[in-house]
């Protein structure tokens, strides 16, 4: 999640959602466990207590690990709620997820529905360019019956451009999306445009500070302080 070289955006809602699983799942475990653990103490007797000592360790243990898990899983909430519609709308984008991620994890129909219409909003309203607006045609074509056929063609491609997408199969794991883009920006070119713009975005700061962290490889302390400029040049 903190690489520059690829697309880490469209992998948050599912590392989240990842994460989040896992720890309900040890939360669920550890409360079987725990239940488990207070029936036996129950019904042990006083002569086996020392016997069963490991049982009050495991369930004190099992007590300490979910409310680990209960505290994590509050953070991860925290932090999830703060995603907005660039990590849905990325996910869409990203050729391994698509929009088929949501519906292979179950997600609400309501939800998905709301999703893919927040992202059709945004690309007819932003991205969606006819390609017959941008055409430069010469007069002498202008009434010919074959261009009218292949520029109604093209028109209705690009509009018919999300749907194509979403008919393709879906790209394997270890396969650059950028990529993809790029390699059919020709027959994407409204999608292409919203792929670089959303999958270039950086899920996490750390790209962008080591910038700033490298350039003391190139850029001394001295050389950065902007008063010895001033005192240099008496610059008043």
């Amino acid at each position: 999640m903190s690489g520059f070289t690829y697309p880490t955006l469209s992998a948050t809602i599912p590392l989240y959602n990842i994460l989040i699983d896992h720890v309900e799942n040890v939360i669920g475990d550890v409360n079987v466990i725990g239940d488990e653990n207070e029936e036996v103490i129950e019904d042990v007797d006083n002569d086996e207590s020392e016997a069963n000592s490991g049982n009050n360790n495991e369930n004190e243990w099992s007590q300490i690990i979910k409310n680990a898990a209960k505290i994590c899983r509050l953070k991860l909430l925290e932090y999830y709620n703060k995603t907005n519609y660039s990590y849905l709308i990325s996910t869409i984008l990203d050729l391994k997820l698509k929009l088929q991620y949501y519906k292979d994890n179950e997600w609400e129909d309501e939800l998905i529905n709301d999703i893919q219409q927040k992202f059709l909003s945004m690309y007819n309203k932003s991205y969606a360019v006819s390609i017959q607006s941008n055409q430069t045609e010469t007069p002498n074509k202008e009434n010919s019956v074959m261009s009218h056929v292949f520029k109604r063609h093209r028109v209705e491609s690009s509009a018919d451009e999300y749907q194509i997408y979403l008919s393709l199969p879906q790209l394997d794991g270890n396969d650059d999306p950028l990529e993809w883009w790029k390699n059919n920006e020709q027959q994407f070119p409204s999608l292409a445009k919203i792929a670089h713009d959303f999958l270039s975005i950086p899920a996490t700061s750390v790209p962008s500070e080591q910038v700033f962290s490298s350039e003391k490889n190139l850029i001394t302390d001295k050389r950065n302080w902007f008063n010895s400029f001033v005192n240099r040049f008496n610059y008043k």
